[in-house]
């Protein structure tokens, strides 16, 4: 996308320019998020509005997107995202702290306890949520002896609320009120159900089918064919 930067993608890109120019065949770009908005459509039965939001939760990625879909054409414009680090890495690095191997997340999903879990404060400026405050406070806490399940359990919630907390902007600010969530995050059931608690009657949630919430490889493979196919080239 423009203005961005990534090498690993850059290195995709140019393998794919050796290949296209080799065999003679189309070669078709989307970005990355592209990629993870059309994983997440696969396997969705019901009637998607051409203007939706979009959240990306990943271990590196948490933004909120104002997204329009045309058939094979998805355009994508950043609402709102994390100002420090981002949901996965604030769970991951909670659950390696307390002796869990990384990624964290499953593991972190197999004991939470909504009961149990310890009260932390959600910070979110203009739709922006900050997650760097609470991860030292989680750390400070593990280092004292708190209890895992409580400490997994309130970090959870504090994701929640806080991306909550960023869709309620975003839809406020759009009109919006059909969510796709994506990412490997948004893979965990807690997290969704938090998520439908939090935002209950305020928003429709669309998730990732399983397997699908960290996929990008194959939503970047179907807007390929898909292109290939409005150009009038087949599948």
């Amino acid at each position: 996308a423009p203005g961005s930067y990534m090498p690993c993608f850059r290195a995709g890109e140019d393998a794919a320019k050796i290949i296209a120019d080799g065999m003679g065949i189309p070669l078709y770009r989307v970005s990355h998020q592209m990629g993870h908005i059309r994983a997440a459509l696969t396997g969705y039965s019901g009637e998607m509005p051409e203007r939706f939001l979009s959240v990306h939760l990943s271990g590196g990625t948490t933004e909120l997107l104002s997204t329009v879909r045309r058939g094979a054409d998805i355009d994508t414009e950043i609402i709102a995202g994390t100002s420090d680090i981002s949901a996965g890495q604030f769970i991951d690095r909670t659950g390696v702290a307390l002796g869990m191997a990384f990624p964290a997340g499953a593991e972190m999903d197999g004991i939470f306890d909504r009961e149990k879990a310890i009260s932390l404060p959600v910070s979110v400026r203009e739709g922006c949520p900050s997650f760097s405050g609470v991860d030292t406070m989680l750390s400070r806490l593990i280092s004292s002896g708190a209890d895992p399940v409580a400490v997994c359990s309130g970090a959870f919630v504090c994701v929640a609320r806080s991306i909550a907390s960023m869709i309620l902007y975003g839809a406020g600010l759009t009109g919006l009120d059909t969510v796709l969530i994506a990412g490997g995050v948004s893979s965990g059931k807690n997290i969704r159900l938090l998520l439908k608690e939090e935002l209950s009657g305020k928003a429709e949630l669309i998730f990732a089918p399983a397997g699908m919430g960290s996929d990008n490889a194959c939503g970047t493979a179907l807007l390929g064919e898909e292109m290939l196919s409005e150009e009038g080239g087949g599948k």
